[in-house]
């Protein structure tokens, strides 16, 4: 059935509550306590193993096997859940606004006792009551809720939070009809993002072909002896970076702005992308300046392809090497170069210490690595040739990306008009069970 010709219901009612509005003639409106019950069955006993998590609004089997993220020293401080149950994460309300914070439980097994799990109460449908848990999360309604400074809630927080309460067949026809429709949709996002990886992989490519080989396919190649670069054109030569480039150490100016490397590649004045979720210093201390044209490597994030161009004038903390060319160099060039290095891991591979996904790239360290050196003209055709085909790659990604966010976009409004009784969705639910 097209969604499209779904209607309202034949008589509405004020629910009393903002966030609601009007609801179904019907359908009632409980505090939670009267619908859901708190469920707490330790672990203790160690008799429960397969671990679960939840993840973008899913619980899933948890690998512990493969040790990633943090794991405690024992579960048996984990709780027991079992099909239908209702998992809360609300912790951290005040500094995480984009997780999913509502699943529902498939199979037996253990999670965090840091969660709130919640059970149905006689005969009521878990699926509705999860998505409507659900469309109170994604619009928030939780965070009007929270107390203390993390805004960390429990059960006794949300108790008296008030829910819908449909009978019990439009409770089952609502969560029929969007099992069905939210798994064509999420079918439909999982196609976007191969996309996505896709053109994310034509991109790398892309780059790794033209700065190790160039543009020309038929020219002769010959072996670099550089395990990471492996043959490249013959007439070619390379050297130590540190007789390219030279680091600076420029003076800043009063009406300099700070420049970011981020790890797209793309180094601006930090204003261009975005002012939140950065950390601000109140003394600057050891700031640089910077120049447009500047080849800008993030020591610390340098692995994870904070590596560019400065396309502005500004200044920049002390972790970033700022290099000019010694030598007639294309700076874009190298700039994709570096980009090919951290985006295969070579980069990564020189950390010294422990830390997982971290590399100190600093300039000590940059400057004893060989790199190619194609003439001038190569340099300068490779650079615009990059330019010119990874901003085309990355208009179709924009477009993509904007898809996906339209997608959920249409997703969860479709979620709360159901589970709120906005549209009327029981004949639809016919026709998809049939």
């Amino acid at each position: 059935m097209n969604n499209q010709n779904l209607k309202p219901y034949p008589a509405y009612k004020p629910s009393g509550i903002p966030w609601l509005g009007d609801i179904p003639a019907h359908w009632e409106v409980k505090p939670l306590f009267a619908v859901l019950s708190e469920r707490q069955v330790s672990n203790k006993a160690g008799n429960e193993s397969n671990v679960l998590s939840l993840s973008y609004g899913k619980i899933v089997k948890r690998d512990v096997e493969s040790n990633f993220g943090l794991l405690p020293e024992s579960f048996n401080t984990y709780q027991i859940v079992d099909p239908g149950n209702i998992i809360l994460r609300l912790t951290d309300l005040q500094n995480d606004k984009r997780s999913l914070r509502t699943g529902l439980v498939q199979e037996r097994g253990i999670i965090t006792s840091a969660y709130v799990c919640l059970a149905v109460k006689k005969d009521d449908c878990p699926e509705y009551f999860e998505k409507l848990l659900h469309s109170y999360d994604i619009t928030k309604v939780f965070y009007t809720f929270g107390a203390g400074i993390r805004q960390t809630m429990k059960f006794e927080d949300l108790k008296r939070m008030p829910v819908l309460l449909p009978p019990l067949p439009e409770q089952q026809a609502i969560a029929a009809y969007l099992d069905g429709e939210t798994t064509r949709l999420d079918a439909l996002a999982a196609r976007y993002r191969r996309l996505l990886a896709l053109l994310d992989e034509k991109r790398r490519t892309l780059i790794t072909h033209a700065v190790t080989r160039g543009l020309n396919p038929t020219v002769p190649l010959k072996p670099s002896g550089i395990p990471w670069l492996g043959d490249i054109p013959a007439h070619w030569i390379f050297d130590r970076a540190k007789f390219i480039f030279r680091k600076m150490s420029r003076p800043t100016r009063e009406e300099d702005d700070v420049v970011t490397a981020f790890r797209d590649g793309t180094v601006t004045l930090r204003s261009n992308r975005r002012t939140e979720g950065f950390t601000f210093s109140i003394k600057e201390i050891g700031y640089q300046g910077v120049r447009k044209g500047d080849l800008v490597i993030h020591q610390m994030d340098g692995f994870a392809g904070a590596i560019g161009v400065s396309d502005s004038d500004g200044k920049c903390t002390p972790i970033y090497s700022i290099c000019t060319p010694i030598i007639p160099a294309i700076t874009h060039y190298y700039g994709y170069l570096l980009r090919h290095m951290a985006k295969s891991d070579f980069i990564l591979s020189l950390a010294k210490g422990i830390r997982e996904r971290s590399s100190d790239f600093r300039f000590d360290v940059f400057r004893e690595l060989v790199l190619p050196i194609p003439p001038l003209p190569e340099q300068q055709a490779i650079a615009a040739y990059l330019d010119q085909e990874t901003t085309r790659l990355d208009g179709l990604k924009t477009k993509i990306e904007t898809l996906l966010a339209r997608l959920a976009e249409y997703r969860a409004a479709l979620i709360s008009a159901a589970v709120t009784g906005k549209m009327d969705v029981r004949d639809a639910a016919f026709e998809t069970i049939q």
